[in-house]
């Protein structure tokens, strides 16, 4: 690659932190949800927490929680 090039930003996919236990939750999922969101699964790899957050793509928004826990 050449010094003037650049590669394309790259998204993070933040991996949040299971309420119950602390540890750092994996993705297991993604699915589409309404126009431009997507509905990502976390799932805890200690404990049998699950969180389902919305989040919009495209944009630097917030995801937010739809408070769906099965610990």
């Amino acid at each position: 690659m050449r010094k003037d090039q650049t590669l394309p930003q790259q998204r993070i996919i933040g991996r949040p932190f299971c309420e119950f236990c602390k540890s750092q939750m994996w993705l297991a999922c993604i699915e589409p949800d309404e126009p431009n969101h997507d509905k990502r699964t976390f799932e805890c790899p200690v404990c049998p927490n699950v969180t389902v957050r919305i989040v919009k793509y495209g944009s630097e928004a917030k995801p937010r929680n739809i408070g769906v826990k099965y610990a």
